[in-house]
This record gives structure tokens, sequence and C-alpha cells, in this order.
């Protein structure tokens, strides 16, 4: 059981780099990557822009360099121009995931302040009446 704890808080603590570098590679099934980060309560923002950036990814891997991969492997301006590719699809990613948490953090502040703003006029309503 503590082992299980301490993969889960490895988990949580890569957060959005792990998720990308999983639905990137082809070969492991969405599914189960899906089901773990269900598992370890992933926070949605950082999962759903781990899974378009890292599937964007995955397509661009199957279909562009499965279609030539000789051509790929012998060709050093492919490499450097696929690799360029998955940074920037990493580095946009991540600014959507910190874009997202941001917004998220904004709505849940506002809602806060609403409910404090709907308790204080509650209050202020019941003074009244006495």
């Amino acid at each position: 059981m503590k082992k299980i704890k301490k993969a889960i808080l490895w988990v949580d603590k890569k957060g959005f780099k792990l998720l990308f570098i999983a639905y990137a590679c082809p070969f492991l099934p969405a599914c189960v990557i899906t089901i773990a980060s269900a598992i370890t309560k992933r926070d949605k923002t950082t999962f759903m822009s781990a899974v378009l950036s890292g599937k964007f990814i995955m397509f661009l891997v199957v279909s562009y360099i499965g279609q030539d991969i000789y051509g790929f492997i012998t060709s050093p301006i492919k490499i450097i121009g696929f690799c360029v590719v998955v940074f920037l699809a990493w580095v946009l990613g991540n600014k959507l995931n910190k874009d997202l948490e941001y917004i998220e953090e904004r709505v849940h502040n506002k809602e806060n302040k609403d409910e404090e703003n709907q308790n204080d006029d509650y209050i202020d309503i019941k003074k009244e009446v006495r």
C-alpha cells in the first residue's frame, strides 16, 4: 500500500510531462493511461491539455515517420525538424495547461466571492428583520 501511495505522489508531481509522454507514445494503450489518470484524480485541465498535445505528436509520429521510415532515418534534417515540432507541441501544451489552470482558478475565486456576497446579504437581511 505504501508503494502505491508513493507511485501516486510521483505521478501527481510529474503531472503534465508524464501524461504528455505517455499519450505521445503510439505503443501505449490510451485506455490504461486514462484509467491511471482517473485513479490518481488528475486535474481535468492538465489531463485535457496533455491528451490533446500528446495525441497530436502520436498521430504525427505514425503518419509522418511511418510513411517513409528509411527516408526519415537517413535524413538528419527531417529528424531535427521532427524534434523541433515535438518540442513546440510540448511547449504549447504546457502553456495551454497553465492558461487553463489560471482560468479555472479565476472562475473558482469568482464563485467563492459570489457565495460570500450572498452570505453577507443574508446576514444583512436577517439583521433588518430583527
